[in-house]
């Protein structure tokens, strides 16, 4: 299974808002429906990525979490990533 650009667009808003509720308004789709994306994204990477009960990420949802920020803002700044082209520190 493989992962789309719109169900890692579905964790951010559920990492930020903390709600599948709030998170499925902000993003516009029903609680059920993100509810499904939430778990095929967890399925492809074969971990939970947010403990339903606490409302919050799971240990490997807030590294995942991070890798997507990290990626992010490399993708928009390649500078920022701290490394040098040719490889270098």
């Amino acid at each position: 299974m493989k992962l789309t650009l719109d169900q890692l667009r579905y964790l951010v808003a559920l990492a930020e808002e903390g709600s599948f509720t709030r998170a499925a308004e902000r993003v516009y789709l029903t609680q059920p429906a993100l509810s499904v994306q939430i778990r095929k994204l967890e399925e492809a990477l074969g971990t939970r990525l947010f403990d339903r009960r606490k409302g919050t990420l799971t240990e490997a949802g807030r590294f995942f979490f991070r890798m997507l920020f990290t990626a992010g803002r490399a993708a928009k700044r390649p500078e920022h990533c701290g490394i040098w082209y040719d490889g270098r520190r």
